[in-house]
C-alpha cells in the first residue's frame, strides 16, 4: 500500500493528503515498504503538505486545486486538517497560524455555519470530524456532543442523525466514532463506547446510493479503518475488536481502492499496532 500510493500521480487536495499522510508513519515497522529513503519520503511529505498550505485561505478554508475555488467539500477540509495536524505532530513543517485557521473553520462547520450548501446529508458528517479534530484541543462543547449523541435514530437497517427537522439522513459510519473518539476524549467514555458500537454495526449497512455520499468518500473499507483508527487513538479498541477479521474480509488489491481507502487502511495500521502490538492488522 505504501509503495501504490507512493506512485500515484495527481494532486487536488483529497490525493495529496491521502498520499503524504501514511508517510509520516514511515518509520513504523508495520509500514515498512522500501519505497524510498529517508530523505525523500520527508521531502515527498513536506512538499505536500506545502502545495495544501498555499491552498488556503485567510478564513481556514482549503481549496480544492487552489485557494478560494470553492471545489472542497467541509468533508475534505477537515481530512486536509487531520493530515496538517499528524504531519505536525511527526515534527514536518506545518505553521501554527495554519492549524488555527483551521481550527477556525472547523468550528464554524461543527456550529453549522460554514455548511456545504445542497448536500444533505453531509452536514452530520462534517460536524462529528470537526468534533473529533476539535476535541483535544478543547475547541468543542461537551454538551452540544452528548445532545448528537443523544439525538441519534436507531433504525433497523442503519443508524441516522437527528437533524431536528423532521428528516433524518444515515450517518457514517466513521463518523458516527468520531463522535465516540470526541466524547471519550472529553471524558464522556460510556457514551463513547457507545457511539463506537454503533459505528461497527453500521459498517454492514445497505448501501444508500446517495450523489452526497461522493463528498465524504465513503465506502465500507474507508470507514472500518477509519473506526479502527479513532478506537485506538482514543484509547477504545476492544470496542471494536470485532472489526478486525471484518475488515481482513473486505480488503482488495492496493490498486483496487481508492486513495482514501489506501490512506485509511495505513492509518489504522499504524494506530491499531501502537496501541496494541498484539494485534495484527
Amino acid at each position: 500500500l505504501p509503495q501504490s500510493l507512493w506512485r500515484y500521480p495527481y494532486g487536488c487536495t483529497e490525493q495529496l493528503s491521502s498520499t503524504a499522510f501514511p508517510l509520516t508513519y514511515y518509520d513504523d515497522p508495520a509500514l515498512s515498504s522500501g519505497a524510498a529513503d529517508k530523505a525523500e519520503v520527508h521531502k515527498r511529505v513536506q512538499t505536500a503538505i506545502d502545495r495544501i498550505i498555499d491552498r488556503q485561505d485567510p478564513e481556514g478554508t482549503f481549496g480544492l486545486w487552489r485557494a478560494g475555488d470553492g471545489l472542497a467539500s467541509n468533508w475534505l477540509n477537515l481530512y486536509a486538517l487531520d493530515f496538517l495536524i499528524h504531519a505536525k505532530a511527526a515534527s514536518y513543517d506545518v505553521p501554527d497560524s495554519v492549524i488555527e485557521r483551521g481550527y477556525t473553520n472547523a468550528e464554524a462547520i461543527f456550529r453549522g455555519t460554514n455548511d456545504d450548501a445542497g448536500l444533505p446529508g453531509s452536514k452530520g458528517d462534517s460536524a462529528a470530524y470537526a468534533a473529533w479534530l476539535l476535541a483535544p484541543v478543547h475547541r468543542v462543547d461537551l454538551g452540544r456532543l452528548r445532545q448528537i449523541h443523544d439525538g441519534l435514530q436507531i433504525q433497523p437497517t442503519l443508524v441516522a442523525w437527528d437533524t431536528r427537522n423532521d428528516t433524518s439522513t444515515a450517518a457514517d459510519p466513521m463518523a458516527l466514532a468520531q463522535i465516540g473518539g470526541a466524547l471519550a476524549t472529553l471524558g464522556d467514555r460510556s457514551r463513547g463506547i457507545n457511539a463506537l458500537n454503533l459505528a461497527v454495526t453500521n459498517v454492514e449497512r445497505p448501501f444508500i446510493a446517495d450523489w452526497w455520499e461522493r463528498t465524504t468518500y465513503w465506502s465500507r473499507i474507508r470507514d472500518a479503518s477509519g473506526i479502527l483508527a479513532v478506537a485506538a487513538e482514543s484509547d477504545q479498541l476492544p470496542a471494536v475488536r470485532s472489526l478486525l477479521p471484518r475488515l481482513q474480509a473486505l480488503s482488495k488489491t492496493p490498486d483496487a481502492l481508492t486513495t482514501q481507502e489506501k490512506a485509511w487502511l495505513l492509518v489504522a495500521a499504524h494506530a491499531v499496532t501502537a496501541g496494541d502490538k498484539a494485534v495484527g492488522l
